[in-house]
């Protein structure tokens, strides 16, 4: 009930959210491809408020989180996150002058500044994560992430996005974008990386948000 929810349910006396369903339904789509119980580490890129760790974490409380994201958003993100879990949480107060990855730390939530994607020598990571925020930027901004992401990732992709593009903008500065990003960009961006499994997202309770968008997974090729 952190951060008083919309669309509560209770069953059995538990509560649940139509939103905690949304994001267990992506978590259940990479459990056809993946044993979450073999994943140590998830690193996902534009967590927003941190709801999908929030599920995932606590089926597995093993899995140690990198969250990178803007500023504002990791504020919002950190909150969050450190409501449900108070004793995971390491803050971007004590990340932010980190040039190298601490030694990992079972079932912790690192947040980082998205820049630190770059800079933090020794970053790896299972399983990297984006739902819905690579379609909102520009294809030289997202080619820039996956080089780093193709590079740092040692096993999984999960992709959550419009492979179309969004809409372009009728002018520079109005909403959409520029340049669409598409699924060639990030089947280029991930050269080192097999697509496993491409499908539409029909979430029923998110019909029409949830429109034109794709479930992908993607796995690292054998060298």
């Amino acid at each position: 009930m952190v951060g008083s929810p919309e669309g509560v349910f209770s069953i059995n006396g538990k509560f649940y959210t139509t939103r905690l369903l949304y994001y267990y339904i992506h978590y259940a789509y990479c459990c056809k491809y993946v044993d979450f119980n073999t994943i140590d580490t998830i690193m996902e890129l534009g967590a927003g408020a941190g709801n999908q760790i929030g599920v995932i974490k606590r089926l597995h409380p093993h899995i140690t989180f990198y969250v990178f994201d803007i500023a504002p958003q990791l504020y919002v993100c950190q909150q969050y996150l450190s409501a449900l879990f108070p004793d995971s949480v390491i803050s971007y107060r004590q990340t932010r002058t980190m040039n190298e990855l601490p030694e990992e730390q079972a079932g912790k939530i690192f947040i980082f500044g998205n820049w630190k994607i770059s800079e933090l020598a020794g970053l790896s990571y299972d399983l990297f994560w984006n739902s819905a925020s690579f379609q909102e930027m520009e294809p030289n901004i997202v080619s820039n992430y996956l080089e780093y992401v193709n590079q740092q990732t040692k096993k999984y992709v999960y992709l959550f996005e419009r492979m179309q593009g969004q809409p372009r903008a009728r002018r520079e500065g109005s909403q959409g974008v520029l340049e669409p990003t598409t699924f060639e960009h990030y089947k280029l961006g991930l050269k080192d990386f097999q697509l496993q499994d491409m499908s539409n997202a029909n979430i029923i309770m998110l019909e029409d948000y949830a429109k034109g968008y794709s479930f992908s997974f993607w796995r690292r090729q054998q060298k």
